[in-house]
């Protein structure tokens, strides 16, 4: 399937995975959670997402990973609940990266561009209640992807990391938003209307929400 323009394709090796994985349990053993998965995916997978479009991101831009490898040190950091500053620096500008998991039969849609804001998961989101972040992520907010099985749900367990979950190995950058552009916009509890009149979809909390189409390449970073 070819992969939209605006979008890249990032693939990782084995020790990235790896390295992903034991900071997404020592997180969700020392860092409370926020909010409660009540997606396909568990607390230490929807945890590994995050980790897995940092490194992405990270290797994309050719800078240090700056995650540490060694499982002492991991637990060091997360015992010591090291306060947030931000996913990564690059070019003096420090910006937050969230990423999702998302079932193959919406990833794929997004994946050629084809997924439209109405639809479920057609918009990335930025939660209202984070707000008061955005001061420190200078650069501003990079959206990532990653695939999941369809029936994921069906088999979810209580808490780990499935093999089946990490069988995909890469990550889908889907593109970058300034801070001025969040500024202008109002957070709503639903997604966008339907062209066809039908329900709205309501999310859990207000979220700041934005297409794909909104969004810049990442490669203007590098500009």
């Amino acid at each position: 399937m070819e992969v939209y323009k605006k979008f890249e394709l990032i693939k990782l090796n084995d020790k990235e995975i790896d390295i992903a994985k034991k900071h997404a349990y020592a997180r969700t053993k020392y860092i409370r959670q926020q909010f409660i998965s009540k997606g396909p995916t568990t607390h230490e997978e929807k945890n590994c997402v995050g980790f897995l479009g940092e490194i992405a991101v990270k290797k994309f831009f050719k800078i240090d990973l700056d995650l540490e490898e060694n499982e002492d040190e991991i637990i060091k950091k997360y015992e010591n609940r090291k306060v947030d500053k931000g996913d990564l620096k690059f070019k003096d500008k420090v910006y937050d990266v969230k990423s999702e998991n998302l079932e193959e039969k919406y990833y794929n849609r997004l994946l050629s561009g084809e997924l439209k804001d109405y639809e479920m998961y057609g918009c990335r989101v930025f939660t209202a209640k984070h707000y008061h972040h955005l001061p420190k992520y200078t650069g501003g907010l990079i959206f990532c992807a990653f695939k999941i099985p369809n029936d994921f749900k069906l088999n979810k367990p209580k808490s780990g990391i499935r093999d089946e979950y990490l069988t995909n190995k890469s990550v889908l950058i889907i593109g970058h938003l300034g801070r001025d552009v969040i500024f202008t916009k109002k957070p709503s509890i639903n997604t966008p209307p339907d062209p066809d009149g039908k329900s709205r979809g309501r999310y859990y909390s207000l979220n700041f929400m934005f297409h794909h189409s909104e969004l810049s390449s990442v490669r203007n970073i590098l500009n």
